[in-house]
């Protein structure tokens, strides 16, 4: 019987996740609603998946997940969080640190899924999350993706042109593009851009 961990900081959401799981196959912990109490509760029980609200994170997210990741190296965690932040977990998957990502306001077969994909030494992402990468992935071109990541780098404009055999004119116009697609206005934003939604590489831009 696969044991889980239910850590929401909401408690409407706590409920609809019990209810996804009250059936024999899982024995559920579920009266976790902070951070503190979760590091708690794993430095002396045994869970196989933690199903974790992203907001009890908060701002340290890396060092958080690392915590839980050393408390419990055999768990496997599922990030439950929102449109406007879920940018900030993606990377975590890429490394495994976390197993899979759905939204808050995913149905309840999405997180089934998520379980029944991880147990089998998968990753998961949901459907509506999958959509909204491919949204993401629509916005930029592949040149596009290099100059920001050399941009990301320190390079200046004409560094960047030389790097990748384009005028320094050329490399204005995909900078000018990236801006106004991304709603930025210089290069500190886009830097800011990119470590703010863990997309140091642009791994969501990436098909």
């Amino acid at each position: 019987m696969l044991k889980l961990i239910i850590a929401q900081h909401q408690e409407l959401i706590r409920v609809g996740l019990i209810h996804c799981f009250s059936d024999k196959k899982y024995e559920i912990n579920y009266d976790i609603s902070d951070f503190i109490s979760l590091i708690q509760y794993l430095s002396n029980n045994h869970a196989d998946i933690l199903l974790l609200d992203g907001a009890l994170l908060r701002n340290d997210i890396k060092h958080a997940i690392a915590e839980l990741n050393r408390l419990a190296p055999k768990i496997k965690i599922i990030i439950t969080t929102d449109e406007e932040t879920y940018y900030n977990f993606y990377k975590f998957l890429n490394t495994g640190l976390i197993s899979a990502i759905c939204l808050k306001t995913d149905p309840c077969k999405d997180y089934t899924v998520a379980i029944e994909r991880i147990i089998n030494k998968g990753s998961y992402i949901s459907n509506s999350l999958n959509k909204k990468i491919s949204e993401h992935n629509s916005k930029l071109t592949p040149k596009e993706l290099q100059v920001i990541e050399l941009l990301v780098l320190g390079l200046s404009n004409k560094e960047v042109a030389t790097s990748l055999n384009n005028s320094e004119r050329t490399i204005n116009v995909h900078r000018s593009n990236i801006m106004q697609k991304l709603h930025l206005t210089n290069v500190v934003e886009l830097i800011n851009f990119t470590y703010s939604y863990g997309m140091s590489r642009l791994n969501l831009y990436r098909s």
